[in-house]
């Protein structure tokens, strides 16, 4: 759920907020996709060597807690080393710990119920991006919807959903500069809501993974399990 609902909110943040192109919008979130494809590679060689997962489930998703929190503190003011920043943070925690899911489940699985038990964790991480993206895009509509009427003359509350960020981000462009400084404010109010989503998931995923059983990858010469 948060890392779909940060997918969807953070671009949104950059070209409407902010007034970047669809393009740098883009490579700014590399801040997010790098950390975490090196994290990924790095907690899977880790893994293999030691044999332990779980620590970086709790680990990870603590990272992504933090990075989670600080991507909340986002405004219309922020500044580049915090749109860079906060994201790296969360791309380390979402790294750290999104693929353990996958060593779990084939681990504590018997041979006869791991088709089942992944084909179960990919059914629910979809349905979790499904969820997500659909709590976080009504929760960024109705607050841009609150927040924008009264500031863009002749906008009704209809429209202002149907408007695409591209569109809005034109009508803000003709507004006076102290209307289109409450402008920006009200979209990052809103992006602002929608990131309280990712707030709540990676604390309850944070709290959840403390009930993970303590298991080893079992040895690839005798296939025994160590606790």
């Amino acid at each position: 759920m948060s890392n779909y609902s940060h997918a969807y909110l953070l671009p949104t943040y950059f070209q409407g907020v902010q007034e970047t192109s669809a393009a740098v919008s883009g490579a700014l979130y590399l801040s997010t996709t790098i950390p975490m494809l090196a994290c990924s590679l790095t907690t899977g060689f880790l893994v293999t060597k030691f044999g332990y997962y779980v620590p970086f489930m709790w680990l990870g998703s603590a990272i992504y807690v933090a990075g989670s929190a600080l991507l909340y503190q986002l405004r219309a003011d922020s500044v580049l080393s915090q749109w860079v920043g906060y994201q790296v943070v969360a791309g380390m925690g979402v790294g750290t710990s999104a693929q353990v899911g996958f060593i779990a489940v084939q681990v504590v699985s018997s041979e006869v119920d791991m088709p089942t038990a992944c084909a179960m964790l990919i059914l629910f991480r979809l349905l979790g991006a499904s969820i997500g993206i659909s709590v976080a895009e009504n929760l960024f509509a109705g607050a841009m919807k609150r927040n924008l009427e009264g500031i863009v003359p002749g906008l009704e509350s209809e429209s202002i959903l149907r408007t695409g960020i591209a569109d809005l981000v034109r009508i803000g462009q003709t507004l006076t500069p102290p209307l289109h400084a409450r402008f920006k404010d009200a979209l990052s109010g809103a992006v602002v809501l929608a990131l309280i989503l990712p707030v709540v998931a990676t604390s309850l995923a944070a709290v959840t993974s403390w009930a993970m059983e303590w298991r080893q990858i079992p040895d690839s010469e005798d296939g025994e399990l160590i606790a």
